[in-house]
């Protein structure tokens, strides 16, 4: 057999690489099962954070209108309630001259009937 050129010659392994690859591949899994799992948990409670925090700024955002709109709405009921009481005594200040008037041609049909 003929001896290969340089470049086609296969560096001997050996067994302290491999060794350490092992230990390598054994730390990587240590650190996924104990600490990955705790990095998770942080990341996952810093989105459940986040989601409250946002969630009750809508909240209070939409309380705030809410509000607003209630408010106008009392507003304008307690417009209406005026309005419906000026109406009332309108109707009441013609119905009794409606009355006066009625009184007044009853008297002047009285009068007419006597002469």
């Amino acid at each position: 057999m003929r001896p290969r050129p340089p470049a086609q010659r296969r560096p001997p392994t050996r067994g302290g690489f491999v060794a350490w690859f092992n230990v390598y591949g054994s730390f990587r899994q240590i650190n996924q099962d104990l600490i990955a799992p705790s990095r998770v948990e942080a990341t996952l409670q810093a989105k459940i954070e986040s989601v409250e925090a946002t969630l009750g700024n809508r909240i209070e955002s939409v309380e705030a209108t809410l509000g607003a709109k209630v408010d106008s709405l009392r507003t304008e009921v307690h417009g209406l309630r005026v309005e419906l009481q000026e109406l009332r005594l309108d109707v009441r200040q013609k119905w009794e001259e409606s009355l006066a008037v009625h009184e007044r041609l009853a008297a002047i049909e009285a009068k007419l009937e006597l002469r």
